[in-house]
């Protein structure tokens, strides 16, 4: 079996000339994605009851040193980090690049239905305190 290497998995421009920019669908939902995960971290951040925490080290030192726009501009810098990479690498390998951003993509959306099952639980949790509360105060001494 021939041995193929990276040159020949990019597909030639029909016009002779290189894209400017490579998998644009792709690096749009990876964008946008990033955007939820953002989103859903300020959300979870400044809930009123305060039960959460950032649990990546590196976004936590952001956190505390710039608040929330240090972490979203941490996380925005990251993301933009991943599509310049790729951009980079689809002028050698387009199918590389593509499954990167597929990777990528893959792990935000984990980090994204992660934290709303946390809200979620978190929710049903609360609700259930207080409803056991309400239940038991009639019991209470006075």
């Amino acid at each position: 079996m021939a041995k193929r290497d990276s040159k020949s998995l990019k597909k030639p421009d029909p016009s002779g000339t290189e894209q400017f920019f490579y998998h644009p669908q792709e690096t749009l939902i990876l964008v946008v994605v990033s955007a939820l995960d953002v989103i859903m971290t300020y959300y979870l951040l400044t809930r009123d009851d305060g039960g959460f925490t950032e649990s990546n080290p590196i976004a936590k030192y952001f956190l505390d040193r710039w608040g929330i726009a240090g972490m979203a501009y941490f996380k925005g810098s990251m993301t933009l980090l991943v599509c310049v990479i790729t951009q980079i690498v689809a002028r050698k390998n387009s199918v590389l690049a593509r499954q990167v951003l597929g990777l990528a993509t893959l792990i935000i959306v984990a980090v994204v239905i992660y934290s709303v099952r946390l809200h979620f639980q978190h929710h049903q949790i609360s609700e259930m305190f207080e409803t056991n509360l309400s239940i038991a105060a009639p019991c209470l001494p006075v």
